[in-house]
């Protein structure tokens, strides 16, 4: 499912993930497009087939599945992908291994059972590469718009925020809608949140507008914020 923001000037559209509820962000500019935290989507890739897209620049705000799925479809379906994320999630996604859905496992249940495992097995297990590495304080143009990218680790090594023309922020699974930030999973520290990340969040200006990996985009305002919760 598609969702168009920003009517104020520049296009996103937010595609859905089925069952992980994840978000992929696209913006198409002529023959370039966009692509933040992608995953496969027939509907997507339609859409820029029909702007003549040929090269799309991918961001990764990190290396979990979710948001990674979508490399390798692009991959097949554009003559041009170019990916960028931090090292660590480049090394990680390199791994064929680390690629699995796993996640959806967590979610069958009796009446579901089918339809999860169709949609599990149709993720081909697959290594990912990555063009470029991102690091904290790189500055870059793209279409004339400025993106900045932030080091967050915590949620996993190798986190990032994107900053789009200082009137957005893509941040990943930080700042998700009514949802504590989760530290448990494998390289996830409190320890680095607590001490690197926390203090960026709570620097993004009020009235920013956050694009989270999940649930829909919002208007910033850190004095709403519960910043101690965490899992």
């Amino acid at each position: 499912m598609a969702y168009r923001l920003m009517p104020e000037k520049r296009w996103f559209s937010r595609y859905v993930l089925p069952f992980m509820a994840s978000n992929m962000y696209v913006l198409a500019e002529g023959e370039d497009a966009l692509v933040i935290d992608p995953q496969p989507s027939e509907e997507a890739c339609a859409a820029l087939q029909r702007t003549a897209a040929g090269r799309i620049l991918v961001l990764l705000t990190h290396e979990h599945f979710d948001h990674t799925s979508g490399v390798n479809f692009f991959r097949r379906h554009i003559p041009s992908v170019r990916v960028l994320a931090h090292a660590e999630t480049a090394h990680h996604i390199e791994t064929a291994r680390n690629n699995r859905p796993l996640a959806l496992l967590k979610m069958v249940a009796e009446e579901n059972r089918a339809e999860i495992m169709e949609a599990y097995r149709s993720y081909p297990m697959e290594s990912i590469s990555v063009d470029a590495h991102l690091a904290d304080g790189q500055e870059f143009l793209w279409h004339g718009h400025v993106i900045d990218v932030v080091e967050v680790p915590g949620h996993s090594p190798g986190s990032l925020l994107f900053s789009f023309d200082d009137g957005m922020v893509f941040t990943g699974d930080y700042l998700i809608p009514r949802t504590a930030v989760i530290l448990r999973y494998p390289g996830g520290s409190e320890e680095a949140y607590e001490r690197i990340t926390l203090p960026k969040l709570k620097a993004i200006p009020n009235g920013r507008l956050i694009l989270p990996g999940h649930g829909a985009p919002y208007r910033f305002d850190g004095r709403a914020m519960d910043w101690n919760q965490r899992r």
